[in-house]
């Protein structure tokens, strides 16, 4: 598809997805069903920008890094919405970001120069050689664009992992259980790719996390994610709460930590 030639061709280009729960007829309702698509579909291999915003305001900021990044490192970026977001109004204080400078969406190709630009490989050693470095490109710039939250999660005992609009209600939640006297914490990654990978193993790395919960609006999409992510050698228990299609409340959050054996 066109995304994926955007991928391997490394066109700057941004793509605004509200995610929806299955087949539509339009209606975007709430859900988190296209972690995967937004981060590996296509006949690429993902190599690619993909920000989840939890607000309106993190939209904004984010849909400006979008292109800011698209058009800095030469990748295709896709900022990841979902029905609930779509269908939220809330204040977004716009002078925050007038400091914030535009990148230029300058030409690919020099005027006074012919490139040869190709959009398809007919050798595998071809193809290879330029996977590989739009692979090393890649992983050299990721550390710069590696975005997450932490909230209360230095001395969790239970860690939990959720994005988007899911990640501010699990964050309500993480509040809750503090004042109760639970020992929670969040992680959020705000980049799905790259993925802030070496963040989260120095949360989970701390011997006092028991247990990791991934809290998401699919059936394991995110926990996916996670766990190739994590680094193999962290030894922890996983623990999910995934509700497709529908909102989850701060309060469903707290019952279902409160239940957890650690």
């Amino acid at each position: 598809d066109s995304f994926s030639m955007a991928e391997a061709m490394r066109l700057p280009v941004v793509l605004i997805a509200g995610q929806r729960g299955g087949p539509s007829s339009g209606t975007v309702i709430y859900s988190q069903q296209e972690v995967m698509l937004a981060c590996f579909g296509g006949n690429g291999e993902g190599v690619r920008l993909v920000y989840s915003p939890s607000s309106l305001t993190e939209l904004y900021f984010l849909t400006r890094r979008a292109f800011n990044e698209a058009w800095q490192y030469r990748y295709p970026a896709i900022v990841l919405t979902d029905g609930y977001m779509l269908k939220t109004r809330q204040g977004v204080d716009l002078k925050k970001f007038e400091k914030m400078e535009n990148i230029p969406a300058a030409a690919l190709v020099p005027e006074d120069k012919v490139v040869h630009w190709p959009n398809i490989y007919t050798a595998e050693e071809e193809l290879n050689t330029v996977l590989e470095s739009t692979r090393k490109d890649y992983e050299s710039i990721s550390p710069d664009i590696e975005s997450f939250e932490k909230f209360e999660a230095d001395d969790a005992e239970i860690l939990l992992v959720a994005h988007g609009i899911v990640g501010a209600v699990v964050k309500m939640a993480v509040e809750e259980l503090r004042a109760s006297g639970v020992k929670a914490g969040l992680f959020r990654p705000i980049t799905l790719r790259p993925f802030p990978k070496k963040e989260l193993d120095k949360v989970c790395v701390w011997e006092g996390v028991k247990k990791v919960v991934v809290v998401e609006s699919s059936f394991g999409q995110l926990a996916r994610v996670v766990r190739d992510q994590l680094a193999p050698e962290i030894d922890v228990s996983f623990e999910y709460l995934q509700k497709p299609g529908l909102g989850i409340e701060p309060e469903e959050v707290v019952e279902f930590v409160k239940k957890i054996k650690i």
